[in-house]
């Protein structure tokens, strides 16, 4: 049985390293190299051996599974499958068993001689150091992890820059003649799917949908210095400052709404559609009754034209369970052109990453009066946990409120006038 193999798969799967990292690009074809892996280390290196494929989560185990029977000839050298958990025993005695790392600590397998880790950004240090890395202890087994960079990670630390080294330094050692660490950093663009001509159009459509800092980590597999860990970094802020606030001229608006009342308070901001500007915003005084917060949004839209209304619909700013849809008849009332947006955690990603790609592309202005606006931005955080990209700041109100203005523009939920010129974002 042949496996087809590109260079760089080959040399992955046959590097005698002790422990390999492949930190590739999105649609890389991480699951083909754990598959073949799986292949080679039953069939051919290590006949009666066990291999154990941990993933995050037990449906992740799918994709792997998927390219592995795809293999050409493969049921031949299968002699039965048992499922709960997944498990592959081949016809010279080796066996391989997928497990899930929701209850890493019920893992107990012994005496595995390969140990395949799939989607390694996702995995906690804890994890690994406590069930995954004694697996292998027994039998002085080897590790591949695959996944993402992520820099600053606890496996780019340990594992990728070591493996970066040149074998016999202090940081790669050599171990009875093979060296102990191997890494590499592939993109997306050297995978099988992104090879045709509709392979590469999609990478240039993800790039222009993407914040540049996230394509060049998640597609690109590299990135300059760490990841961000403020989601708007403070160069691309400087260019999108107005040295003074512009007197209110005609335009299409949207005005977000990010509802508050006891913990947080609510704030508005105005965005101009057509011209990228920051128009106005406001804070409620804290405890204001939602009854005046609504009455006076719905004011403002009016000034504005009868501007849209993204209302913030998570919460409310409800106090207490079941409050929240009390709350938002009063605004929904207030303003009849709305729209609502659901800030969890599915959602939030996108509607931050509107913002923050109108501000990188500089199609957007803030004048330099908005200091509280402006201070918000500096310091809105991101940071990768549990498996997705978090954002948050304390305060956020302000941003919050732009974002869902921004993600209104992106989704295209106001129109401009066609029978008015084109005007540009300055």
């Amino acid at each position: 049985m042949e496996l087809c193999l590109s260079d760089w798969q080959e040399e992955i799967i046959f590097s005698p390293a002790r422990f390999r990292l492949l930190a590739g690009g999105r649609k890389l074809g991480k699951s083909y190299v754990a598959a073949d892996e799986i292949i080679v280390q039953s069939l051919h290196r290590r006949r009666g051996g066990k291999t154990l494929i941990a993933t995050p989560t037990s449906s992740q185990e799918t994709e792997i599974l998927e390219a592995f029977w795809k293999v050409e000839g493969i049921e031949q050298h299968v002699e039965k499958t048992l499922t709960r958990p997944t498990r592959i025993f081949f016809k010279n005695g080796s066996k391989a068993e997928f497990r899930s790392l929701e209850r890493a600590k019920n893992i107990r397998s012994k005496g595995c001689h390969l140990v395949i880790i799939d989607e390694i950004q996702d995995v906690s240090q804890d994890d690994y150091e406590s069930v995954i890395r004694p697996v292998i202890g027994a039998t002085q087994g080897r590790i591949l992890m695959l996944g993402q960079m992520r820099p600053g990670s606890w496996y780019a630390k340990g594992y990728f820059a070591p493996g970066q080294a040149e074998p016999g330094t202090e940081s790669n050692p050599v171990d009875f003649g093979a060296p102990r660490y191997k890494s590499w950093l592939i993109p997306s663009r050297m995978g099988p799917a992104f090879m045709t001509e509709r392979g590469k159009l999609e990478l240039e459509i993800a790039k222009s949908q993407t914040v540049k800092w996230r394509f060049e980590l998640e597609w690109e597999g590299t990135l300059k210095g760490d990841a961000p860990d403020t989601c708007f970094p403070g160069s691309q802020i400087d260019r999108i400052i107005r040295g003074e606030a512009l007197e209110a001229r005609p335009g299409c608006f949207v005005i977000g709404c990010d509802i508050g009342k006891t913990r947080d308070p609510s704030a508005v901001v105005v965005l101009n559609i057509e011209t990228g500007v920051i128009e106005y915003t406001e804070i409620f005084p804290l405890g204001m009754e939602h009854a005046v917060q609504a009455k006076r949004v719905g004011t403002l839209a009016r000034q504005w034209g009868d501007a849209l209304v993204v209302l913030d619909a998570t919460g409310g700013g409800a106090p207490a369970k079941g409050k929240g849809d009390e709350y938002l008849k009063l605004y929904k009332a207030a303003c009849p052109k709305h729209r609502l947006i659901y800030q969890v955690w599915q959602n939030k990603t996108a509607i931050v990453e509107a913002l923050a790609l109108i501000i990188e592309r500089q199609e957007i202005s803030v004048p330099e009066c908005l200091t509280n606006l402006l201070e918000e931005m500096r310091n809105y955080k991101c940071e990768y946990k549990g498996g997705i990209w978090r954002y948050h700041g304390e305060p956020d109100n302000l941003v919050s409120a732009l974002s869902m203005a921004a993600f209104a523009r992106k989704e295209g939920w106001v129109s401009v006038p066609t029978d008015r010129p084109a005007r540009s974002w300055y």
